[in-house]
């Protein structure tokens, strides 16, 4: 399964090549309309430029993508732009290139290398999360089992988010929404079936990738 990158915070670079000046802004975007207001934003920052081309994909199989050479030559700017978007496994994303012509043509090949370039140096400045599926679990055990729950728990990296303490103790956790079947087996084995689980909502969390630029 291809798995799912976005940014969390933005990212920008700045690229000097052959006295052209190449600056991509790079933020999350998660609706057409959050990319077009991106997109108009850095036209009024950078209107006096003669070109700001941009690309942008949404949605985890990027089902909204978009792209613009803004008066390059076709295929050198949004193309190359989308391409490393997409080889950087990157959703729910926008990328805009500014571009200060610097009286040398860089000529096809050399605009698409300069504009790929630019695009994965912003990427790198941003930080980049994965998307995962996080189901919330209360398990119900009594006050002499507690404790063993609360020792697997730390054993195995698992936080604790609540606690509640009646007549029972009730605590709370989230997992990995596919692991719930094989966690309800272990921990009622491991109480000897003194205990309740329920399954709540599963909902999408973000956390660092863990991946190299």
């Amino acid at each position: 399964m291809t798995p799912y990158y976005t940014i969390t915070t933005p990212g920008k670079a700045t690229l000097t090549i052959k006295k052209s000046i190449f600056i991509c802004r790079i933020t999350r975007t998660t609706s057409p309309k959050e990319a077009t207001a991106f997109i108009e934003r850095v036209n009024t920052t950078e209107r006096k430029a003669r070109h700001n081309c941009f690309a942008t994909v949404i949605g985890d199989n990027d089902q909204f993508q978009r792209m613009s050479d803004n008066g390059e030559p076709s295929g050198t700017a949004g193309v190359p732009i989308l391409s490393t978007l997409q080889q950087r496994h990157l959703h729910d994303v926008t990328a805009v290139i500014t571009r200060y012509f610097g009286g040398i043509k860089l000529g096809t090949g050399g605009l698409i290398r300069a504009y790929r370039k630019v695009t994965s140096t912003a990427i790198n400045a941003t930080t980049i999360m994965t998307k995962r599926s996080q189901q919330t679990i209360t398990v119900t055990t009594d006050y002499a089992r507690f404790q063993t729950l609360q020792n697997y728990l730390q054993q195995h990296h698992i936080p604790l988010l609540t606690t509640d303490y009646t007549t029972a103790v009730t605590t709370t956790i989230t997992l990995p929404a596919n692991q719930f079947p094989a966690f309800n087996q272990t921990i009622k084995n491991l109480l000897s079936g003194h205990v309740t689980l329920h399954a709540g909502n599963i909902q999408p969390t973000y956390v660092p990738a863990n991946i190299t630029h």
